[in-house]
C-alpha cells in the first residue's frame, strides 16, 4: 500500500493499492511535520443536528477522500457539504473551512 500522508487520527488514512486498485481505511505507521505560513481549518459533524463535533487543521495540499466526488480533493479546495468517511467508516460532513 502506499499512503498520501498523515492524517487526523479521528479520519484515519484512506490508502490505495496502486497495483490492485483496491482501497482501505489504514492507521498511519509514521506522522511527519511540514511547515505552512496558512492554516486551514475544518468543522465537520457526523451526526444529523448540524453542529459541528470535530475540527481539524492542515495545510492546504493535504488530501481527504470526497465521497460524491469519488477522488482525493486537497484541504483548500473542500467545501461546505463535501461527505467524507471517519476511520471507522462512519460520515463526516464538512460544515465549515476557514483559514
Amino acid at each position: 500500500m502506499r499512503s498520501f500522508t498523515a492524517t487526523h487520527p479521528v479520519l484515519g488514512l484512506l490508502s490505495r493499492d496502486e497495483h490492485s486498485g483496491q482501497t482501505a481505511w489504514k492507521q498511519p505507521v509514521s506522522w511527519f511535520e511540514t511547515h505552512t505560513d496558512v492554516l486551514h481549518h475544518l468543522s465537520t459533524y457526523a451526526h444529523g443536528d448540524g453542529r459541528p463535533d470535530t475540527t481539524l487543521s492542515g495545510s492546504a495540499p493535504h488530501p481527504f477522500w470526497v465521497e460524491q466526488d469519488q477522488a482525493f480533493v486537497l484541504l483548500g479546495d473542500l467545501k461546505s457539504g463535501d461527505l467524507l468517511h471517519r476511520a471507522g467508516g462512519s460520515p463526516a460532513v464538512v460544515l465549515d473551512h476557514s483559514r
